[in-house]
């Protein structure tokens, strides 16, 4: 059928694209074209385009619109999912010649990004009764932030192709070197859960290497990879009435309290947050808890302890009804600290939910499901190593399947007790367990020499906490394949004709755990130049 292929037009001359080939169907020039990111099916570095596809789905759907794409040969492979979309250009304000990618993002400075963007899936972006599907960003380099929405997508039928507006304006500051953007189109369902494309299903989100600049720099400063971060605790407590008796709501609070005495020993750096769930005010929630609320954040992440203690004292006052079903509206509780809570993109993150019942499953009202609010989890941590947020349960009852299988979805653990007098220990160990498994990683740099095109890479800083590290390995070019091995944190990489670019360094400790990390070398000096993926 015939295709737009943007890609396919008039570029330099002698270059063998042209304007005929464009809205003709797939062709070894077209692909080629979209292979290289470049007008020309045999590269020129004069015709580069703004988009290059890196994987052979992302042409064959560009190309064959609603056709069952498998990763596999015959009928058993696995199937692209229904909703999957390709971007076609992107043109930047300001930007280089022609709206190209600016060879430098310079902190301070926004970027208005506008994106052409084309269904490749089989289904329509319909957009009604609160769903809706935008155009999003976030950064996976120097650091991970969660997805910022652009302007809307609305009813694109499959085949049809739109632009859509981003605005990047917190380009890192106080960093120079290379950081990564991600694009991808964000679907907002009903219950406002928002969940990038990427997440859904195995269609990946697509990614742009930048170079990053503010006014302190003059070169690429040396930046921690991964080191102690500090920790940011969200409770999710249940204040229905079942809480209250047997004084479970006060021996929680108890130990709330001497778990942050521990941490005031222990952490270099925390804050708290607390969010309070119960049921829907109506049925089939409460029907005689009118002012029931299926959640409500009590407190916004802080490190005063005094506010802490008094946020912590305030849920006496919110004791509900929770109707006569033992469910509660948990994933409400979870969902409001996930998205209303403001975390930081370096903090280990963790959100501990404390209940006498399990969670409504689907939930009443917003249908929110086990496998929902696991997918909205691991969105916002896809991209990163452990960045992401992590669910821990601490319950009272020993209807624990769906918390379990959040937890463990997320890296968690679920302590179960009917006693309530055991809170601080159950919160001290999904605690222990989140410590206990961690690596820190220390890559040693960004790497930056004009004397020499060897580089000593010293990973000696990294620790494996509660194990030993067995195993150093090394990407050397940053393509996602380890080229040494070494039992030893350090190594000495060649790069005879140099080298401008990432490295990857994965450690592997005593107990099986592992954990990877990527930073910058440039054996040229100064500025890390623009990565052409």
């Amino acid at each position: 059928m015939p295709v737009f292929d943007p890609i396919s037009t008039t570029g330099t001359a002698g270059c063998n694209a042209h304007p005929g080939s464009n809205g003709t169907g797939m062709t070894q020039l077209g692909a080629s074209r979209w292979a290289r990111g470049n007008r020309c099916a045999t590269g020129n570095p004069l015709d580069l385009w703004s988009i290059q596809w890196d994987r052979p789905e992302q042409i064959l759907a560009h190309y064959y619109i609603d056709s069952d794409l498998r990763f596999t040969p015959g009928d058993h492979g696995e199937a692209t999912q229904a909703l999957r979309w390709n971007p076609l250009q992107i043109l930047w304000t300001p930007g280089a010649a022609d709206h190209a990618q600016p060879e430098v993002l310079n902190a301070g400075t926004s970027y208005t990004l506008d994106v052409w963007s084309r269904n490749t899936g089989s289904l329509p972006w319909t957009c009604s009764n609160g769903s809706d599907y935008t155009l999003a960003y976030r950064w996976a380099e120097p650091f991970e932030t969660v997805f910022e929405s652009g302007t809307s997508l609305c009813d694109l039928q499959p085949g049809d192709h739109s632009f859509a507006r981003v605005t990047i304006d917190d380009v890192p500051a106080e960093y120079c070197g290379p950081g990564t953007l991600v694009f991808d189109v964000q679907h907002t369902l009903a219950g406002g859960v928002q969940l990038p494309l990427a997440a859904t299903g195995n269609w990946k989100d697509y990614r742009r290497t930048v170079n990053i600049a503010n006014p302190q720099c003059s070169r690429v400063d040396p930046t921690p990879d991964y080191y102690i971060r500090p920790l940011e605790l969200a409770f999710v407590v249940d204040t229905t009435n079942s809480m209250d008796w047997d004084g479970h709501l006060w021996n929680v609070l108890d130990g709330i309290t001497s778990t942050l005495d521990l941490l005031d020993q222990q952490q270099n750096s925390y804050r708290v947050a607390l969010v309070s769930f119960q049921d829907f005010p109506q049925p089939p929630g409460s029907s005689d808890g009118v002012n029931d609320y299926p959640s409500k954040v009590m407190f916004d992440f802080s490190s005063d302890r005094a506010a802490i203690t008094h946020g912590f004292l305030s849920l006496a006052n919110e004791i509900g009804y929770g109707g006569a079903e033992p469910a509660e509206t948990m994933y409400s509780g979870i969902v409001s600290a996930a998205t209303q809570l403001s975390w930081s993109p370096s903090a280990q993150k963790l959100i501990i939910v404390i209940s006498d019942a399990p969670p409504k499953d689907p939930e009443p009202n917003t249908g929110y499901t086990a496998a929902q609010i696991i997918q909205l989890l691991q969105a916002q941590a896809r991209g990163t190593s452990g960045a992401g947020i992590s669910v821990q349960g601490v319950m009272l009852t020993n209807q624990t399947a769906q918390i379990k299988t959040i937890a463990q979805a997320t890296n968690g653990v679920v302590f179960e007790n009917y006693d309530s007098a055991f809170a601080q220990l159950g919160i001290i160990q999904v605690l222990g367990h989140t410590f206990e498994n961690g690596i820190i990683i220390r890559t040693g740099g960004p790497y930056v020499t004009d004397a020499s095109n060897r580089v000593y890479l010293d990973a000696s800083g990294s620790q494996a906490l509660g194990a030993s590290i067995a195993a150093y390995d090394w990407d050397l070019d940053g393509d996602g394949y380890y080229d040494h091995v070494t039992s030893v944190p350090h190594f000495t990489a060649s790069y005879p004709t140099g080298y401008r670019g990432f490295i990857g360094l994965q450690i592997t400790d005593s107990a099986g755990n592992v954990r990877s990390a990527r930073t910058g070398v440039n054996t040229f000096n100064g500025y890390l130049p623009l990565l052409k993926r």
